[in-house]
């Protein structure tokens, strides 16, 4: 059998690894590990049946005598390092539905560590003494003074937190923490712990699920002692690292509790803390590899199973150590292998053969196509699940979305809340710009080439209200049409705004855009919006420098601007007021407002400065409900759910989650569930239709039609 030296040799040599942990999904999912109870430890399974030989991985899919496996679709999508044209190595992204990889980091700057963020499409990787961030709209330089010891990053180096407001690394004996929202003259300044070891150097950093605790393992290579598990507070004042020396492997639980590993057959788990209270496992094999699994289960490769050292046969266990289990049906070689995300397959670098991918029970493998080459392989965390149709969902009312081809043309289509695949509406062969649903339900109004069209939902056919022009040649023609409440009316934008009947007839100008000779004083007029009560019509002010939003009055009229509204999102409530949110940003205050239209229109501000409020829905309840940003986010979209009265009064959490959503973001009728678009990495303008239920944390995905544009709700 081998000894923890054994182990971690095996760990050393394991240049593909993961992390301590599989990586959580970006909303940690509700406790499955059973409760801490004091527990008696049974001995291991003794009844275990041997597999056959072991057998070794091949380029044949399947091996000699298994079932043939298809590598696609991968658990997740997969990020590695191999050498581009040049021979300089880089880090590639593999789709887990298939296809070619793409080069994501660019050339001039070999990596030698890298971490992908919750948001499935962020990267921070190391190269040189530096660390950088990239994201498909950008990157960022984040530290110049993160050197590195001579021999390389240590085994993981760097980890996002599941919640993708933390960033963590290692300096040596130090790790460097990066926190969303802790930031001076708008730069985030770290939080710095180090360890009081001499020459120590600190690797495999893994988040804990619930993103408060970090986890390393220090290491002093010239004494040649076992690591030692470090912990470390990240919500604490003042963190500091937490020496547990009694462990030298950890593993992360469901729940935010650990393993910790103090000798081959002795694992006890314990909550993260200065002075953990373990409890041994109620089973003790010989644990190789380990993984949470999407069972509830932790999944494992037994050693103490296997007929020689360095192969392991699948086996699993409730997080107690109870219910052993031995699942495997052949022995499979661990060097090289990491468990991929769900702890069901496995991912093994084949010496001179690259990346391939092994289910974990029958031995049965694949090779990963374009991973030939791969040296250090990550997984990103699993996609969302996939939904067909909105059946129990418990949709509150119908969605309504655009969708196309990557580069063809977007149709309207709908998601029906009561169940059924989604509908296309539209056959517009130039396809649709923009749309709105009428109140009822029945008809959409929409932009398609240089006409304002309504198209009637189930009996089809479609009506040219109006023919568009504009006096911008650099301005795409989008008509923004918005339904009056009764279904009558339909504003829509040209040059200013307009109003026509919906069933057709002669159009009325409400107000024209200002396009004086000084252009500093032009002001165009764009989105309408109508107010329930039917007598205002909000829209975005559009200035040569800045915007404002304006009440237009239908009853005659000029504009009213509404003071000090330069935020990116208002929306009307049920009472006829608006709500205004900003994250800040130019020519912006952050905070929340609520406004009463009049001339002139009473702002009341509920929530000032510190307040980076994305977006904000009035509930039945009489709450005001809105998602917050931390801060400076790292490129990631996290947010956290609050709530407060009309009048500024009680702010207060909504919800302990932190949820990773793209803008724009659309609330359904009741704000209890978000629509918002997944982007696609090639697309960043269009992704997967993403439905967010607040109050569970339950994410979706709609599996198809893909590039979806624009979302919004029915009535």
């Amino acid at each position: 059998m081998l000894s923890w030296q054994g182990l971690i040799s095996l760990l050393m040599v394991t240049t593909l690894t993961l992390s301590a942990c599989v990586t959580p999904e970006p909303t940690p999912p509700p406790a499955t590990a059973t409760a801490v109870a004091t527990a008696t430890p049974a001995p291991p399974a003794a009844t275990a049946t041997l597999p056959p030989d072991p057998i070794l991985p091949t380029r044949t899919p399947g091996g000699a005598g298994l079932p043939e496996i298809e590598a696609f679709p991968l658990p997740a999508d997969l990020y590695f390092i191999a050498p581009d044209a040049n021979g300089e190595p880089r880090v590639w992204r593999l789709p887990y539905t298939g296809g070619q990889p793409a080069e994501i980091t660019p050339p001039g700057q070999p990596i030698s560590d890298f971490a992908v963020a919750p948001d499935r499409r962020t990267l921070a990787y190391r190269t040189g003494g530096v660390v950088i961030i990239a994201h498909p709209n950008g990157g960022l330089l984040l530290d110049d003074q993160a050197l590195m010891p001579a021999g390389g990053a240590p085994t993981d180096s760097i980890a996002w937190s599941p919640d993708g407001m933390k960033l963590a690394y290692s300096i040596g004996p130090k790790l460097r923490i990066h926190i969303a929202g802790k930031e001076m003259d708008g730069i985030i300044q770290p939080v710095e712990v180090g360890v009081a070891l001499e020459d120590a150097q600190i690797g495999w950093l893994g988040w804990s699920p619930d993103s408060r605790w970090l986890a390393a393992l220090a290491t002093t290579p010239a004494s040649g002692a076992r690591p030692q598990l470090v912990l470390v507070d990240t919500q604490a004042e003042n963190p500091t690292p937490i020496l547990l020396q009694q462990y030298y492997d950890y593993l992360w639980l469901g729940d935010s509790t650990l393993w910790g590993t103090k000798a081959e057959r002795e694992r006890e788990r314990f909550a993260p803390g200065p002075n953990p209270q373990p409890l041994p496992l109620q089973n003790q094999p010989l644990i190789g590899l380990a993984s949470p699994r999407d069972d509830g289960r932790v999944a494992f490769m037994d050693f103490g199973l296997a007929p020689a050292d360095e192969f392991g046969i699948l086996s699993s266990m409730n997080p107690d150590g109870s219910d052993l289990k031995v699942e495997g049906e052949r022995a499979i070689l661990l060097t090289g292998t990491v468990f991929a995300p769900g702890g069901r397959r496995l991912l093994v670098r084949v010496p001179n053969q690259g990346l391939h991918i092994t289910d974990a029970q029958s031995g049965a493998n694949a090779p990963i196509p374009g991973a030939e080459k791969a040296t250090l392989a990550r997984f990103a965390p699993p996609p969302l699940p996939q939904v067909r149709d909105a059946s129990g969902l418990s949709l509150p009312a119908d969605v309504y979305f655009l969708a196309g081809d990557e580069n063809g043309p977007a149709q309207v289509w709908r998601l029906p809340k009561d169940g059924g695949p989604p509908m296309q509406l539209t056959q517009e062969p130039g396809g649709i710009v923009d749309f709105a649903v009428s109140p009822d339900g029945t008809q959409i109004a929409y932009t398609a080439g240089n006409e304002l069209v309504v198209a009637n939902v189930s009996a089809g056919g479609r009506k040219v209200l109006a023919r568009l022009s504009t006096q911008d040649p650099y301005r795409p023609l989008a008509a923004h049409p918005a339904w009056s409440p009764d279904g009558t009316q339909i504003a829509y934008v040209q040059d200013g705004l307009w109003l026509i009947p919906a069933a057709g007839g002669e159009p009325r100008q409400l107000v024209a855009d200002r396009r004086p000779a000084q252009q500093v004083n032009t002001v165009l007029y764009l989105r309408p919006a109508w107010s329930p009560d039917g007598r205002w019509l909000l829209a975005w002010e559009q200035h040569w420098e800045g915007n404002a939003w304006a009440l237009v009055p239908l009853a005659g009229g000029e504009p009213i601007t509404i003071p000090d509204s330069g935020v990116p999102e208002a929306r009307w409530t049920p009472d006829s007021r608006i709500l205004l949110a900003s994250p800040g940003g130019a020519y912006t205050r952050a905070g929340l407002a609520l406004v009463t239209p009049g001339n002139p229109p009473q702002v009341t501000r509920l929530l000032g400065e510190p307040w980076l409020v994305q977006t904000a829905h009035l509930r039945e309840d009489g709450r005001v409900y809105f998602l917050r940003s931390p801060g400076l986010n790292l490129f990631i979209s996290a947010f956290r759910l609050y709530s407060v009265n009309p009048d500024g009064s009680d702010a207060q959490p909504a919800s302990d989650r932190t949820f990773i959503l793209s803008p724009p973001l659309a609330w359904s009728p009741d704000g209890r569930i978000i629509a918002s678009i997944d982007p696609a990495t090639c697309c960043p303008a269009r992704g997967a239709l993403t439905l967010t239920t607040l109050e569970t944390g339950q994410q979706v995905q709609l599996a198809g039609p893909g590039n979806v544009m624009l979302a919004v709700w029915g009535k």
